[in-house]
């Protein structure tokens, strides 16, 4: 199996000379374009139709959220078709005409989202209930002098962080099982969404922390937009002219990271995807082989693309 730096060095291959950058920042400001324009008609509805107004504007999220699913499902489809040797534009990720309907687009990340949700609820809910009751019984305990408060409140801190990992921890191991939907749904256009999510969570049985590492070496280009946008913060605050500079100053270096990083992150999460479906398809070949080789190289081959 593929470390994080081979998948990252093969996924900045794969982008070399494809226009990623430009399609990725024409996918954005489309985005934000159709946002802002349905939270305007929004607001323009409810202000002169009030109360059917607001019906026809709730109406209106839950559309703008159906189709931002879908593009983003369709962003995952062309990283990885780039991955695969393709070329894709702007104009294929709204492209909706082939296999991946909008509905199948929307349903691709739906469906494993309400999967990750249902079952982290039920993680959260129980805990919740235990911690709720734990913070009822020790309300008493911050009434008393000083120094109990002082150790009230870092045992108060100390069971708060033993309870948001509990709910961290169970959401993160069914988000990254079911994180290979979009990539499967995608390849394989005669499977339900529902099978592809079964699927992602067999590929991802010991593969998590694998893919979770590979997002975490992601983490200094998060700490480069947050401090940049720290910096452009500082400098709206030098009067009118700092202002209009360092709105400037932050679209361009906010979009011009996010830009680079978002294809980049996706088509390195889609070359994981493809190693995962190589090792699998060896491993697979191997087993039905009618002329197996003898147990002993048999385990070999089979663990060595585990």
């Amino acid at each position: 199996m593929k470390k994080a730096s081979q998948l990252k060095a093969e996924a900045r291959a794969s982008l070399a000379g494809k226009g990623m950058r430009l399609t990725t920042l024409l996918y954005w400001l489309a985005i934000f374009g159709i946002g802002i324009l349905t939270v305007i008609v929004m607001v323009i509805l409810m202000h002169i139709l009030q109360g059917v107004g607001i019906l026809i504007a709730i109406l209106l999220y839950f559309a703008l959220l159906f189709f931002m699913l879908a593009l983003f499902y369709k962003y995952n489809a062309a990283c990885l078709d780039i991955s695969h040797g393709g070329y894709k534009t702007f104009k294929d990720i709204f492209d909706f005409s082939g296999h991946d309907s909008i509905v199948r687009s929307f349903l691709g990340l739906f469906i494993p989202g309400l999967i990750v949700f249902l079952l982290a609820c039920a993680t959260i809910i129980p805990c919740t209930f235990i911690f709720s009751n734990y913070i009822q019984s020790n309300l008493a305990i911050f009434s008393t002098n000083a120094l109990d408060q002082a150790g009230s409140m870092i045992q108060f801190t100390i069971i708060s962080l033993l309870f948001l990992m509990v709910l961290m921890i169970p959401s993160l191991i069914y988000y990254y099982a079911c994180s290979l939907t979009p990539f499967l749904a995608h390849d394989n256009p005669q499977s339900g969404i529902v099978e592809c999510v079964k699927k992602s969570i067999v590929m991802m049985k010991g593969n998590k922390l694998r893919l979770m590492w590979l997002d975490i070496t992601f983490i200094g280009w998060i700490l480069l937009i947050w401090l940049t946008s720290s910096a452009c913060i500082a400098i709206m605050q030098l009067g009118i002219a700092g202002m209009v500079l360092g709105v400037i100053l932050y679209l361009v270096a906010y979009f011009g990271i996010l830009c680079h990083v978002f294809p980049y992150w996706t088509t390195s999460r889609a070359h994981f995807y493809k190693d995962l479906m190589d090792a699998n398809n060896v491993v697979q070949d191997v087993l039905d082989d009618p002329e197996n080789p003898e147990d002993e190289d048999l385990d070999k081959i089979i663990n060595s693309h585990k």
